[in-house]
């Protein structure tokens, strides 16, 4: 909804710039979550509202202090592995996470307590189909 926080991992991709584009169409605030601190200046001029570095050790400090001590209303994640924890803890009670990416590995790591006491979604999304098994000649 117009006025809430997106929050974003791998800012600097293009999929994430894309999305920021059109979510701040429809007066949405976007944050991006980076891995190197050079890229925040880059971002912010391309118009992110705020840009958090994973690397620091206080990422939920940092989103707290960008929202006005909110929550992000929803979030999307194409990193995996810690990624998906941090956006997880940034959601709001009832929001959602989407993984859509897998560029730290096949697992993520998440907190029981945010899927079951605050009702946080984690969900998949591909946009293509499985493709079908290569048939072995024999």
């Amino acid at each position: 909804p117009a006025g809430e926080w997106l929050l974003t991992s791998a800012a600097g991709s293009a999929l994430s710039r894309m999305v920021k584009d059109y979510a701040k169409l429809s007066g949405i605030k976007v944050m991006g979550t980076v891995r190197r601190k050079e890229q925040i200046a880059e971002l912010l001029a391309d118009g992110f509202d705020a840009v958090i570095c994973t690397a620091d050790s206080d990422v939920a400090d940092q989103i707290k202090a960008a929202t006005g001590g909110k929550s992000v209303y929803g979030a999307l994640d194409s990193i995996g592995g810690a990624s998906t924890k941090i956006l997880t803890n940034a959601t709001r009670n009832g929001g959602t996470v989407i993984v859509y990416g897998a560029m730290e590995g096949i697992s993520f790591a998440g907190d029981v307590v945010d899927v079951l006491f605050r009702g946080v979604t984690i969900r998949g999304y591909w946009l293509f189909p499985p493709l079908p098994s290569p048939s072995v000649a024999g």
